[in-house]
């Protein structure tokens, strides 16, 4: 009798334990997305990549480039209200092209708004980033060229906080770029676009 009055007490400690920790995460959790608050961290993206290059004497445009890239996202946000947040982000991928012809290095900074609509204790919006895109391609061949210009990114979203002050991110985004593609061996100059679909997932601290 005495062992199983022990054995009861060890797990009603366990259970009040257990509910304890729910309930300080879950109160923790609701302080997330409150004026002034800061939230950084980072995504890991997949997506699916095109590339268009215009004819530098106006004929028209060359046959595209389609690829899947990875991408890993440092970000840092600013919640304004509870439904405003400005995101900063630094968006760094890594495109090989399918066949192995090239492989491409491109790095973009973006700033922007979001407007989140609450679900529970968790986030769900679109936000948009303005962005400028640097692209480095490695043509296995006589010819490096490099890309740049201005773009944006258009996407959604889920933001799920957890006890310990962290978010799981889940996301998808299109992004659009009007770049201008220079080449080594000349002096030439073409107008290119560059056109993603890519969907990710990742992990911010909030303080």
């Amino acid at each position: 009798l005495l062992l199983r009055e022990e054995e009861l007490m060890r797990q009603s400690i366990i259970h009040v334990a257990a509910v304890s920790l729910l309930l300080s995460g879950t109160a923790h959790a609701e302080g997330y997305a409150t004026p002034g608050q800061v939230e950084m961290g980072g995504t890991f993206q997949i997506a699916n990549v095109t590339e268009v290059t215009e004819k530098p004497d106006g004929g028209g445009s060359e046959e595209g480039v389609t690829a899947t890239a990875i991408q890993i996202s440092p970000t840092t946000g600013y919640w304004v209200s509870s439904w405003f947040e400005l995101i900063g982000s630094m968006d760094i991928r890594q495109t090989t092209v399918a066949n192995g012809d090239a492989s491409f290095t491109s790095v973009g900074i973006g700033a922007g708004p979001g407007a989140f609509m609450k679900l529970g204790n968790a986030r769900l919006g679109p936000y948009v980033l303005a962005h400028v895109f640097t692209e480095t391609i490695q043509v296995f061949g006589p010819d490096d060229q490099t890309t740049s210009g201005p773009g944006a990114t258009v996407g959604v979203q889920f933001k799920l906080p957890v006890a310990g002050g962290g978010v799981i991110v889940l996301g998808a985004a299109a992004d659009y770029s009007n770049l201008k593609v220079s080449t080594d061996a000349t002096a030439t100059q073409a107008q290119g676009t560059y056109t993603s679909f890519g969907t990710s997932v990742g992990f911010l601290g909030y303080f």
